[in-house]
């Protein structure tokens, strides 16, 4: 696995400047659940935060399914966006998460993909105000404005 996650490091890295913090699976013999934790220092409202995970997840999807090393060790074949736990921190150079209106914390959970906005005064993620979205439904609208552009 380890493999995979420095691959996909390095090309979220160039691709959304975005940092690994974490990842891993809690048995690596037997593979059911994988969990990556990124960080990114850029400003995202929902729609710009909705593109960049959807982005980050099909790569990490398409880099852990082609291999071949891994495909022995997965419990099911292949691994979809509802056997990850994935985050993203949205930071400031501070060392704070974005505040509101842009998104500051964004993850995945059993396929249901969730925005959450900070609230600096309180020192924690507000519940009233964040969003979420079965996965689906975000790879949709996304499919959708491509279709759109084009």
């Amino acid at each position: 696995m380890d493999k995979v996650f420095s691959l996909h490091e390095t090309k979220q890295l160039r691709k959304h400047q975005m940092k690994l913090i974490a990842a891993g699976t809690p048995d690596e013999t037997n593979i059911h659940t994988i969990a990556l934790h990124y960080i990114v220092f850029k400003k995202m409202k929902i729609p710009e935060a909705r593109k960049l995970a959807i982005s980050s997840i099909e790569d990490f999807l398409e880099l852990v399914n082609a291999d071949e090393d891994v495909q022995k060790k997965l419990k099911k074949n292949p691994i979809t966006y509802k056997d990850l736990r994935y985050n993203i921190g949205f930071g400031t150079s501070e060392g704070r998460f974005q505040e509101y209106p842009y998104v500051a914390h964004l993850y995945l959970d059993e396929g249901i993909l969730h925005y959450c906005y900070d609230d600096e005064l309180f020192g924690h993620f507000t519940d009233e105000e964040d969003f979420k979205e079965p996965y689906e439904t975000a790879l949709n609208i996304l499919n959708q404005q491509r279709e759109n552009s084009q």
